[in-house]
């Protein structure tokens, strides 16, 4: 009997279950597999609970090491990676070519690298995306095998990236027959086109802190509303603003007021509703929430 190729899956979060769902459905063609980071565990337990309940195998990488050990002795046909937390090593690109493939919440060539949702809300976007494509040496820089993309005009980042998970499942259910069909008959290049890198942008580790949450109010007032929209992500990040000496989380985006000559920036109006003065507008806080 001759062994059935081996699909992998790495990953966590709810666009990595709803893929396996997707990949298993192809489980008498394939064998599958999935690999989560020991670090995600949390995350990747509704995976972990999905693949045994569908008797798919699953393992754990600590590293890059063991990741690209695992590659190389299950020689799989196809690696998938979705929010996958450990880089893959020049070993494993090089051994699969064109059979991995990435989901990246971006618009790609738009956004490579990281928090692209983030800086792609204070850059005043007003569309976004996700990207499926082909793994290479470059940091989210590999052909394009598909891409999806939609409105995010006063959105939040946490409204943004739910908007980027569903986006992501569909764009994964619909290319993922041809994308096993072609595995098995010629390279994954035959499907994608390369990226535009005259027109690519990339924010690496250091580029946003999102310690530093404070609205600096010497900021234009559709600035500090893009900022507010940015830092908003439930419930583990909101933009925070300080009024005598107490701390208040920003809950919504101000509405922008007039225009605030000749008040210095940073100045509090008014305290119901909160009005507080930027470089250039009053800017109206309705939902605040003491710390």
């Amino acid at each position: 009997m001759i062994d059935k190729p081996t699909v992998v899956l790495c990953g966590k979060n709810i666009v990595c279950k709803e893929s396996l769902s997707l990949i298993h459905k192809y489980s008498d063609k394939y064998e599958v597999y999935y690999v989560y980071a020991e670090k995600d565990y949390d995350s990747s337990k509704p995976i972990i609970d999905l693949a045994n309940s569908l008797e798919v195998k699953v393992f754990c990488v600590r590293n890059a090491k063991e990741l690209t050990d695992f590659y190389i002795i299950s020689k799989p046909a196809l690696l998938v990676s979705i929010q996958f937390s450990i880089i893959l090593s020049p070993e494993v690109i090089e051994a699969g070519r064109d059979r991995l493939i990435n989901l990246h919440f971006s618009p790609l060539p738009l956004y490579r690298g990281m928090a692209p949702i983030t800086h792609a809300i204070l850059n005043g976007e007003p569309r976004f995306g996700v990207t499926l494509h082909i793994i290479d040496s470059g940091i989210d820089t590999g052909a394009i095998i598909d891409q999806a993309v939609f409105d995010i005009q006063k959105m939040s980042n946490r409204e943004v990236y739910t908007s980027c998970e569903w986006a992501g499942i569909e764009l994964v259910r619909s290319n993922l027959d041809k994308i096993l069909t072609t595995i098995g008959l010629r390279s994954l290049t035959s499907l994608s086109h390369e990226q535009d890198d005259s027109i690519a942008t990339y924010y690496g580790q250091f580029d946003i802190d999102y310690n530093d949450s404070v609205i600096n109010f010497n900021r234009t007032a559709h600035q500090v509303e893009r900022f507010t929209r940015a830092f908003t992500f439930p419930p583990s990040l909101y933009p925070r603003i300080k009024i005598k000496e107490q701390m208040y989380r920003v809950l919504a985006p101000p509405t922008i007021g007039e225009r605030s000559e000749p008040h210095k920036p940073g100045i509090v109006l008014r305290t119901d509703p909160v009005t507080i003065s930027s470089r250039d507008r009053f800017l109206i806080f309705n939902e605040l929430q003491e710390e």
